[in-house]
């Protein structure tokens, strides 16, 4: 196995179960003890910290349950005068394309659901002192609104808690049903946008070999954008499931425990063990 070795961990909402059992097989393989370097969007960067702090029986543990009413919490409650607003401008004809505007404005902006079930999950199951005190390293990737939006990598041990906190949202603030979150003076949202496999980071920090956990079964990667550095992907057989749905997190790690699997035992894998 090579000195340096990092993990990516793809973006893919309920289907992050599929990574926890990926992190299982590595685990089990003797490989998950030897990756220092992390690196995830969304979903993944989440469970990228999870992994570096936890060890893989609490991580599946955490993903069963886990509950889609946690994570899609209960509507902001400003929003629902808007909706029925605009139901009445519609049914009356005034000012519909106006009111429609404002709604989708805000929804933007301040997202349909509210992050409390989110934040429950991180605060209990984050730990944070040994994020700050340890030697592996853990990147999240948001991406920053701009003109044109931009991926922004955060080394998360550089950050208190709060910090940390408000990073792992923002990188997992899918447009329309989270509020963006302010970092510094600029505003972020999910990092899947820009960038829902982010290398680069591990590769910064001198990875020569690197394992991608994907969650689309027809995502590729260009590997020649990446000379010398040893990739192996591993990703769904199966359809995933829908973004949405954190349930059935049991069949998700059961398929993620044996794609990692049969991907370390083909013959003539340079990561074979």
């Amino acid at each position: 196995m090579a000195a340096k070795m990092g993990i990516i961990l793809a973006g893919g909402g309920g289907n992050g179960a599929y990574q926890a059992g990926a992190w299982k097989a590595l685990s089990e393989l003797g490989i998950a003890n030897q990756i220092n370097y992390f690196s995830g969007t969304s979903i993944g960067a989440l469970n990228a910290i999870l992994f570096a702090t936890s060890d893989a029986d609490t991580v599946e543990r955490i993903w069963l349950e886990a509950d889609t009413g946690d994570v899609f919490h209960k509507p902001v409650k400003k929003l629902l005068p808007k909706i029925g607003t605009l139901a009445k401008g519609i049914a009356k004809n005034h000012n519909k394309f106006q009111i429609a505007a404002s709604l989708v404005h805000e929804t933007i902006h301040q997202g349909i659901f509210s992050r409390g079930g989110v934040l429950k999950l991180i605060e209990k199951y984050v730990n944070f002192n040994t994020l700050q005190s340890m030697s592996r390293k853990v990147y999240a990737t948001c991406t920053k609104i701009g003109a044109p939006h931009k991926a922004v990598r955060f080394l998360l041990n550089d950050f208190d808690s709060e910090k940390v906190k408000t990073i792992l949202l923002a990188s997992s603030a899918v447009p329309g049903a989270y509020k963006m979150e302010t970092i510094g003076n600029e505003k972020y949202f999910d990092g899947a946008i820009t960038d829902n496999i982010p290398i680069q980071p591990v590769i910064d920090d001198g990875c020569d070999t690197v394992i991608v956990i994907s969650l689309d079964k027809n995502k590729s990667i260009d590997i020649q954008k990446f000379p010398g550095v040893s990739i192996l992907c591993i990703s769904p057989k199966k359809k995933p499931g829908r973004f949405f749905n954190f349930k059935n997190a049991a069949s998700k790690i059961e398929d993620g425990y044996k794609d990692a699997m049969e991907s370390f035992i083909v013959e003539g894998n340079i990561f074979a063990v």
